[in-house]
């Protein structure tokens, strides 16, 4: 059934395809195959072409769900940036580069390392940097238990909004601030003489600190925590 191929229409007669029904071609007492040829030549073409260019859609369509995979990985990956991977604006105030600011820091503590701790208190340890241009920062450290919780990351951003917008003689000035996966810290204004607890705990400190230099040191303290208080409202 179907077209007799050419060359056995050459080699037989006619007569050798007698009784055979569904056959054509160009043969003597058999009809001609008309549209079926037709559909056999565009055949030889079409099966080639499918043969070709199937496989290389298919390779063109998955190289654009794979673009497509990776852009949308990265947007998700952008957006957990500041809860995870972050050193986002470590020196805006500064206007420095954030990634060598923050490897600045590294190298400058060893990795905050205890021998550059300058100070403890109930949220972590305050550290002295010195940085490759001799500007020397302090750096308040969160234990790394406290930027576990949802709560202690709020609390760090509140703090950061609220003194970057301060500019008071008596609050120590804030010069930026790191969110990282294995850091949160800021970046102060170091005071040579430490903090005024400190002073007070050491006699020889405590005489040079007389009495009427406390009374201002309490005034300048109070302004200091109206200015705060005044700025926070106002944030909020």
């Amino acid at each position: 059934m179907g077209e007799i191929p050419i060359d056995l229409q050459i080699k037989y007669s006619p007569w050798n395809f007698e009784g055979n029904k569904g056959l054509c071609g160009k043969v003597s007492g058999f009809p001609s195959c008309g549209g079926r040829q037709v559909c056999g030549v565009q055949l030889q073409f079409i099966i080639p072409f499918l043969i070709i260019f199937i496989p290389a859609i298919t390779l063109f369509a998955f190289i654009i769900l794979g673009s497509l995979f990776l852009f949308k990985r990265k947007v998700k990956n952008s957006k957990i940036v500041p809860r995870s991977t972050r050193n986002g604006d470590l020196f805006s105030i500064w206007n420095y580069d954030g990634n060598i600011a923050f490897e600045d820091i590294i190298e400058a503590t060893e990795d905050f390392d205890i021998k550059y701790c300058v100070g403890t208190g109930g949220y972590g340890r305050v550290y002295r940097a010195q940085l490759p241009s001799d500007k020397i920062v302090a750096l308040k450290k969160l234990h790394h238990l406290e930027f576990e919780e949802p709560t202690s990351i709020g609390s760090f951003e509140n703090e950061v909004r609220v003194l970057s917008k301060i500019r008071h003689r008596n609050i120590v000035k804030l010069h930026g601030y790191c969110l990282h996966k294995k850091y949160m810290f800021l970046i102060y204004e170091y005071m040579q003489r430490g903090s005024l607890f400190y002073v007070l705990r050491n006699n020889d400190e405590a005489v040079e600190l007389s009495w009427f230099k406390r009374v201002n040191a309490i005034k300048d303290t109070a302004h200091a925590f109206a200015s705060l208080l005044h700025t926070n409202n106002c944030s909020s």
